[in-house]
């Protein structure tokens, strides 16, 4: 078994066809935010050339991991805006943070240098359902972020100091895992989207027994496969 760190996958934006959703993955694209962003004549961000060490690395090659229920019983997947609750930790790279980075809300050292920073506030609790014998589908770009310090020259907003901020990175060959993945067998006062599966509620009841799913980078295939199995949530 890998050595577990605390990272997560990198997704956003949702797109629904019958029992199958897709998610894109990507970097963010520091948008606008019900919140609003912080007003300000700013910095002339990475104008300075150290300023360029934390400049996001490419967007990788999109791997399809594909959650399969073979349980009788739908399940109801804790999601954070839209991103599915599980993370990818590295044997390699025990520093890197792959996973559920607030989708649109997530700006990256890059972009700081030449945008404000936005203020999110908290999405409402979600799940995504996934019925009893079928199959969702997230797409990861096998890049990953890393938390970097980057001194105040950099950012866009002037302040003293140095703040931290997330860096885009590719996922490096070598062996990762998919970590357990938290499923339950109901949901309080959930309304969910029949085309999406999108249910907005909190996730409750039976919690499934799922097993971390160990793989290697490069993958041939592109399609890894998740396994809710049939006695995940306990057999006679």
């Amino acid at each position: 078994m890998l050595q577990r760190g605390s990272l997560s996958l990198l997704l956003v934006a949702v797109m629904a066809c019958d029992n199958e959703v897709i998610v894109e993955g990507g970097g963010g694209s520091g948008g606008e935010s019900p919140g609003g962003g912080n007003t300000g004549a700013g910095n002339t961000g990475g104008s300075d050339g150290g300023c360029a060490a934390f400049a996001d690395e490419p967007v990788g090659e999109t791997l399809s991991i594909v959650i399969q229920n073979d349980s009788p019983l739908d399940v109801y997947i804790p999601a954070d805006c839209g991103a599915l609750g599980f993370s990818i930790v590295s044997e390699d790279d025990p520093e890197g943070f792959y996973g559920n980075t607030g989708g649109f809300c997530l700006q990256t050292c890059e972009e700081l240098q030449t945008d404000s920073q936005i203020l999110c506030e908290a999405c409402a609790p979600e799940a995504i359902l996934l019925p009893a014998f079928s199959t969702y589908s997230v797409g990861w770009t096998t890049n990953g972020l890393v938390t970097a310090e980057m001194p105040s020259e950099c950012w866009f907003d002037a302040f003293q100091g140095t703040q931290t901020c997330r860096q885009r990175v590719l996922a490096v060959a070598g062996s990762y895992s998919i970590e357990a993945l938290t499923a339950y067998a109901g949901c309080d006062g959930c309304e969910c989207d029949p085309e999406s599966g999108v249910c907005y509620g909190n996730p409750s009841g039976n919690q499934a027994f799922t097993e971390p799913l160990d793989f290697t980078l490069p993958d041939q295939d592109g399609i890894l496969t998740y396994v809710i199995d049939t006695c995940a949530f306990g057999c006679p």
